[in-house]
């Protein structure tokens, strides 16, 4: 018996080691969440993570298109704080370029802009933003000023929680002098759900080719295209050059990053 004893003491710390490292390996520390100490007296309902295969349970008919950016992992907080209700969301893309191209399809009619980090969003009930690999979406169901008002203080707790490097618009868009209204309206597309759902009217000049990065305006600028394309082969951009002309070329600057 005593021998008995001795194996299963010296077992216990094995199983404690193990059950703890894979509670721990469930917690993704590379979020930015939100917690306890970062807003005082908050209640935190629930907390969740989602991979690709789980997203639709999340967004009802629009995973696919985040899928098509680039989708790692989401996080999703629900939070009661100061009497107001948030929905807090961290999309982790597979790059920045990803999470600025799900940021820029999502938000609209922002009341400010290129306040606290470079590509924000704050409108009546929701902050967003893109932070490197994250898109970030901060929502609260009742609306006001104050309850607005805590979205951008949440906004901030997380901003200082990150050192994410921020995504880099393409040097030809920077050329084309956009004001800071105009750039507000710049989407961003890599694929036929892209087309569909910000600029279908393209879908017969672009809907053949698999593999570009469309960056465009979804305005008309008098004096000034709408955007560059930019074709990963050359046999895509010397086919879209032979194919298009007129209207299109006149909206779109085209270019190719490498030869295939």
């Amino acid at each position: 018996m005593n021998n008995y004893l001795s194996k299963l003491c010296r077992r216990i710390p094995i199983l404690v080691i193990l059950l703890f490292g894979n509670l721990y390996s469930q917690v993704d520390t590379d979020f930015p969440k939100l917690n306890e100490i970062d807003l005082p007296g908050a209640k935190f309902i629930q907390e969740k993570y989602y991979d690709g295969g789980g997203l639709w349970g999340h967004i009802n008919g629009g995973a696919d298109l985040y899928l098509e950016y680039g989708f790692d992992k989401l996080l999703f907080q629900e939070i009661e704080w100061q009497g107001n209700s948030f929905r807090v969301e961290f999309y982790r893309m597979n790059d920045a370029e990803a999470a600025f191209g799900v940021y820029s399809i999502n938000h609209y009619k922002c009341t400010y802009e290129d306040t606290l980090t470079k590509f924000i969003c704050i409108a009546p009930y929701q902050v967003q933003s893109a932070l490197g690999r994250f898109y970030v979406s901060i929502a609260n169901a009742k609306g006001g000023k104050t309850a607005d008002s805590l979205n951008v203080e949440i906004f901030a707790k997380i901003l200082s929680k990150t050192n994410e490097r921020l995504f880099e618009l393409p040097l030809e868009i920077v050329k084309q002098n956009y004001s800071p209204s105009e750039l507000s309206k710049l989407k961003f597309v890599k694929g036929v759900l892209g087309l569909q759902n910000i600029f279908p009217e393209w879908i017969g000049a672009l809907g053949d080719y698999d593999h570009y990065k469309l960056f465009a305006l979804s305005i008309d600028v008098e004096g000034k295209k709408s955007g560059v394309i930019i074709f990963d082969k050359k046999s895509d951009y010397d086919n879209f050059i032979n194919k298009n002309t007129g209207d299109i070329l006149d909206k779109l600057y085209p270019l190719v990053t490498k030869s295939k």
